[in-house]
């Protein structure tokens, strides 16, 4: 048999919550020419049974089970050894698709071979699958250079997004996601890819992204694993030709450091605390920058909690 358009990939852990409503969101899409890839990591939530019923049922989905706990960044990487198709699309177990998006998103790939990612627009949503926010790359259609790209999230933030909201070429990601990261895998892999072609951006939403208590990110804060991942990502990036350390970009990674500091403070040393503000940011920016930031996003916060609630 030929090998399907797009494969869509699952790695799923305990997702019974939310699965159900994420293989369905692909399944109603409009493009036709897909399989959908479910790798279950050793789930004690009846993940695996449940996927095992849909599956007899459905012809496009692909089930396979993880002997043993490899850990979040295998599992992906475990995703796209099976993945045979030309693009792959990931979806986290607790996201959803939205009607036509892999439609939109392949028919970008087909059209301009110098494309090697592909976002879309973030809607964001709650457990119940309510709307509370949109996040996207750019308010329009654009295709921006690869180093561009990393330049802006280099010195900034991860403003391309989840795995969910990104399509990419599967020949292109073979070496797969960097094994020594956990929180900042998709991002390190959305890079090597942006290395080797364009970004193109679409300003309409592809995806819902689900916020609910459960989300690992909220750990790796606590922990300060996000701390470790961004120094090790711009330690390896920060070198390359193409990034412009400008006073401006310098300034706004060390602002953004010590905001990342401040938010991990009870999980760190104080030695290891002040060891990566001297490396990458400075005592003046974590004690009066950071703490107003926070307090600015508190504001922020309650005020978008207000205003929805009053909808």
């Amino acid at each position: 048999m030929a090998p399907p358009k797009i494969s869509v990939c699952i790695p799923v852990k305990n997702g019974g919550a939310f699965l159900p409503a994420a293989v369905e969101s692909v399944l109603s899409q409009s493009a036709e020419d897909i399989e959908l890839i479910l790798v279950d990591n050793c789930s004690t939530d009846g993940t695996a049974q449940w996927i095992e019923q849909k599956a007899k049922d459905t012809p496009q989905l692909r089930f396979y089970r993880n002997p043993a706990d490899i850990g979040m960044t295998a599992n992906f990487n475990a995703c796209l050894k099976y993945a045979a198709g030309e693009y792959v699309k990931f979806l986290c177990a607790d996201d959803l698709l939205l009607p036509r998006s892999l439609r939109r998103m392949s028919d970008v790939l087909d059209n301009d071979p110098k494309v090697a990612l592909v976002v879309g627009g973030r809607r964001l949503i709650d457990e119940s699958g309510a709307k509370v926010g949109t996040q996207c790359y750019a308010g329009r259609d654009v295709t921006v250079p690869g180093t561009e790209v990393i330049n802006r999230c280099l010195f900034g933030g991860n403003d391309i997004g989840e795995p969910s909201a990104v399509m990419f070429r599967r020949q292109t990601a073979q070496r797969g996601f960097h094994a020594l990261l956990s929180q900042l895998m998709d991002l390190e892999m959305w890079f090597y890819l942006l290395e080797r072609g364009d970004l193109a951006n679409l300003a309409g939403e592809v995806c819902g992204i689900r916020r609910h208590p459960g989300q690992l990110t909220k750990e790796s804060i606590n922990t300060g694993v996000l701390i470790d991942e961004n120094v090790a990502l711009f330690e390896e990036y920060g070198a390359k030709p193409y990034v412009r350390k400008t006073f401006f970009n310098m300034a706004m990674r060390k602002a953004r450091m010590a905001y990342r500091v401040w938010m991990c403070r009870g999980s760190m040393t104080a030695a290891r605390r002040n060891q990566i503000l001297a490396d990458h940011s400075s005592k003046l920016f974590y004690y009066l920058l950071a703490p107003s930031l926070t307090g600015l996003r508190g504001v922020w916060r309650k005020l978008a909690h207000g205003t929805r609630g009053h909808k």
